[in-house]
């Protein structure tokens, strides 16, 4: 008789952080980031005849997938991230105005496509003859995942509520040259936290390399020093929101939110600069424009300054606000981060530092 082995399951241990502007997985051997943008296919995607091995290589920036989820009504096809910008169908992004990421389909899509993209590349890695036959074996993953949602949105409700929607089992189908490969993907434990809080958990874990703070110890010659007592307020500044939180040790004690980030800037830095051209671009060709070296990136930085001067001046209102209405005035340091904090860092910097010493 024939003799069928089981099928072996993956289990992974990983991390998810599901920006308005990229979204990142990462586990002990792998870190993966993609434009957080979905579009729709409304038919099954095409084969082609480029060789599997190549294809398989650059999946990550090429995810086309068949996302069925019975429990949060998903059985679509999608292009997911960078392939849904090239894909030349409709694009689907975060909205910045009314930011839910425990009740938007995206952040799920965006998962379930990364990860069962990241599973048929590591199955190839181990067993790359199995991809040459004519269709490559089912692939089965279990996940213990931790993700956060911003401060400004965080409840225990909305927590649990995006943790139930992601617990479970979901199929992917990925496609790829002339084949696909079906990913079954089961979470079998999620747990969302709010987000200035494992920003705080990693700097903590960070006070045993020496550079870590080298820029701070040599501005104020004197060590960086964090216990349990220590009371830090955290400005994560991400693409539509600013969120503050105040922390003794690693303890959220209050938070808050703002709408202001790099994002809405760069919305209204998108319309001036489609006037300028006579175009209709959208906000993430806008962020390649910028970071390209082409004559158009002038066009787009001037287009952006004057935006992202309005957006430096509402963080730093933010910032007087939360000072006044999170602390007390008790703080032994401030921290900032986030995606737009670095972007922002050559106008807030400085600022900071004013602000900071105008406390003291």
């Amino acid at each position: 008789g024939v003799v069928r082995m089981a099928k072996k399951v993956e289990r992974l241990i990983m991390g998810a952080d599901i920006g308005n502007y990229s979204t990142e997985i990462k586990g002990d051997d792998f870190l993966h980031t993609q434009i957080t943008s979905i579009a729709y296919s409304p038919t099954v995607f095409e084969k082609t005849d480029e060789d599997r091995g190549k294809a398989i290589k650059k999946l990550m920036s090429n995810l086309k997938v068949h996302v069925k989820s019975e429990d949060n009504n998903l059985n679509t096809y999608y292009y997911a991230g960078d392939a849904s910008i090239s894909s030349g169908a409709e694009i689907d992004v975060m909205n910045i105005k009314n930011g839910t990421k425990s009740d938007h389909k995206i952040p799920l899509v965006m998962l379930l496509a990364m990860i069962a993209g990241n599973q048929v590349q590591r199955a190839f890695e181990k067993e790359p003859t199995e991809f040459s036959k004519d269709d490559c074996k089912d692939l089965e993953v279990e996940i213990s995942l931790t993700t956060a949602i911003p401060a400004s949105e965080f409840t225990t409700q909305k927590a649990a509520h995006l943790e139930n929607r992601i617990l479970g089992t979901h199929h992917v189908t990925v496609y790829f040259a002339d084949t696909s490969c079906l990913v079954k993907v089961n979470f079998k434990y999620v747990k969302v936290t709010e987000e200035g809080k494992t920003a705080m958990l990693h700097i903590s874990t960070l006070k045993d390399e020496p550079d870590a703070f080298k820029e701070y110890e040599e501005k104020y010659q004197e060590p960086l020093v964090l216990t349990d007592e220590t009371r830090s307020l955290h400005f994560d500044i991400g693409n539509g929101t600013i969120e503050a939180t105040y922390m003794k040790g690693l303890t959220p004690i209050n938070s808050d939110g703002r709408r202001a980030g790099v994002g809405v800037a760069i919305e209204k830095a998108v319309k001036a600069y489609n006037k300028e051209m006579g175009m209709e671009i959208n906000r993430q060709v806008f962020v390649e424009i910028l970071m390209s070296s082409t004559p158009a990136a002038k066009v787009a930085k001037q287009c952006l300054h004057d935006p992202l001067m309005e957006q430096v001046l509402k963080i730093m209102e933010f910032v007087d606000d939360a000072f006044k209405e999170l602390t007390n005035g008790m703080v032994d340091y401030i921290f900032v981060h986030g995606g737009g904090a670095i972007i922002l860092r050559q106008w807030i910097l400085d600022l900071m530092y004013e602000y900071a010493h105008s406390k003291h």
